[in-house]
């Protein structure tokens, strides 16, 4: 499997991929042969009798009707995940769905075509109107051969992929805090039956609290979600709860005005003040009574990843002036890269050495403010400013 990933993902040998079930990633040898393909024969719009008209013709139709499977249904059956790892059986014509929808760029990763399987005795209420896509249906011929010479059947694929989401269950089921609390919540448990469960994992992850982290929480990290925000119905169905709006801080437990900062948003903090000591809580117990806001608070010693930079350069930038909801203070780059002269300059100056950046550095990553330093009006500021649930 390292070596399929090496030759034929080459793209992934830097990157977590995590949207596999909404876009199939495409093999290198495919789009290889598809382009050899293409490269060799001229195929023209197949409404005319010329030579390659009908060689986009006679390809196009030897490829919608190569693979019959001995049932020809059109149902009302969405199979698009489904058959992406596993073999969609419609040989029982009684048992099949007038209509089954499918998308082969979730199987292969290209090309981006979909099909539409009908049953006979339904197909009299289609019409057929306008020109098949026949560049992506003849490109659908070489994603077949090259699928089933690197994969196989569909059988080893859900094999693999259902193996995968077991140890995927078993690992992320284990995760705890430093309190015993379990780190993800998750909606099946029959992971390891491919009968009863597919390869897919739905999972909230939670605070030390319990609480669901925020989706914008994890899209401040470096492997960004597929679906931070499951669609209607499916939210009603499993009732997520209202998560709170991420805070972190940027910390430097050997700075003073560093520790200043994480004891002012401890008092502010309405999740964490139940685990605020007693000296943090006599350090500003007053605004805490005035000031208190709904937030998680994630405290962080490491260095920003280059895109949480990005954006933090985006927020305390003073051509942006006003953003989010009310005010924000805004910033000179120096004040957070030192030395930088500009957006560029202090991306490439962290990259040299992120000792440049600096701290304490306080952000809201929901609405786009940052407060550089220990500024306890600032940061109470921002902590009136969040939403409140």
């Amino acid at each position: 499997m390292d070596a399929l990933r090496e030759q034929e993902y080459p793209l992934l040998s830097q990157t977590t991929y995590l949207d596999h079930a909404g876009t199939t990633l495409y093999a290198k040898s495919l789009i290889t042969a598809f382009s050899r393909d293409i490269q060799s024969s001229l195929f023209r719009n197949p409404h005319s009798m010329s030579l390659s008209s009908q060689l986009s013709t006679q390809r196009t139709e030897n490829i919608r009707f190569a693979a019959d499977g001995g049932a020809n249904v059109f149902t009302l059956l969405n199979a698009a995940s489904f058959v992406s790892t596993a073999a969609l059986d419609l040989g029982d014509a009684n048992a099949a769905p007038d209509f089954t929808a499918l998308s082969f760029y979730k199987i292969f990763g290209f090309p981006d075509l979909g099909a539409l399987i009908v049953r006979k005795s339904a197909a009299r209420i289609l019409e057929r109107h306008g020109t098949l896509p026949f560049h992506s249906i003849i490109a659908l011929d070489a994603a077949i051969d090259t699928h089933e010479r690197l994969y196989g059947s569909m059988a080893n694929i859900s094999a693999h992929t259902g193996f995968l989401a077991k140890r995927v269950y078993d690992r992320l089921a284990a995760l705890t805090h430093f309190n015993d609390k379990n780190v993800c919540r998750i909606y099946q448990s029959d992971y390891g039956n491919q009968a009863l469960q597919g390869p897919i994992i739905a999972f909230n992850l939670r605070n030390s609290q319990g609480e669901n982290l925020s989706y914008v929480h994890i899209t401040s990290t470096s492997i960004p979600p597929a679906h931070p925000q499951l669609q209607p119905p499916t939210a009603k169905m499993f009732r997520f709860s209202k998560t709170l709006d991420p805070i972190t801080l940027f910390h430097s437990p050997s700075l003073a005005s560093s520790t200043r900062a994480l004891n002012i948003l401890k008092q502010a903090s309405s999740t964490a003040g139940e685990t605020a000591t007693e000296d943090q809580a006599s350090d500003h117990s007053r605004h805490a009574k005035q000031q208190r806001g709904e937030f998680e608070l994630e405290v962080t010693t490491s260095p920003p990843t280059p895109d949480q930079l990005r954006s933090i350069l985006d927020y305390i930038s003073p051509l942006s002036g006003v953003g989010g909801q009310g005010e924000k203070a805004t910033y000179g780059v120096a004040e957070l890269v030192k030395g930088a002269r500009d957006a560029e300059d202090a991306l490439k100056k962290f990259k040299e050495d992120n000792d440049n950046f600096t701290r304490p550095l306080t952000v809201d990553w929901v609405n786009g403010r940052a407060v550089i330093g220990d500024s306890e009006s600032e940061i109470l500021r921002m902590v009136r400013q969040l939403p409140t649930y």
